[in-house]
């Protein structure tokens, strides 16, 4: 659908995806699992929440605890492992090791990125 409607878009629409950046999406789609899907969709929700409308334009840090809380029957190492699907394909980067870490994760920075903002908004109807 999302290559259908962009087609339909003029020249210069800034609603208009590029070739690469669409092509970018099918590719994440083939790749992520059910849960990077679900997660990408909580943490976008996240990052609106803490800074809302400026996803698109940059990057939104958010907290890996505050991601598990969104999703608490995820084991923490589950929802670790499906953040690295979502870094990969740089929809969400991690960003970084605390000095002093806390239990299950729960102090480690991440970020959701433009890129992971337009994703959601355009493929998942979220933000």
């Amino acid at each position: 659908m999302l290559l259908v409607s962009n087609v339909l878009l003029r020249e210069g629409d800034p609603e208009k995806l590029s070739y690469t950046e669409i092509d970018h999406y099918v590719r994440c789609l083939d790749l992520l699992s059910v849960g990077g899907i679900q997660t990408l969709a909580h943490a976008v929700r996240l990052a609106e929440e803490r800074e809302p409308n400026v996803l698109t334009d940059r990057s939104v840090r958010i907290n890996f605890e505050d991601l598990q809380t969104r999703q608490p029957a995820i084991a923490p190492s589950l929802l670790m492992g499906l953040v690295g699907e979502l870094d990969t394909l740089n929809l969400v980067h991690r960003a970084g090791v605390p000095d002093i870490r806390s239990p299950n994760y729960g102090n480690y920075p991440l970020e959701v990125t433009p890129l992971g903002g337009r994703f959601a908004k355009h493929l998942l109807s979220v933000a």
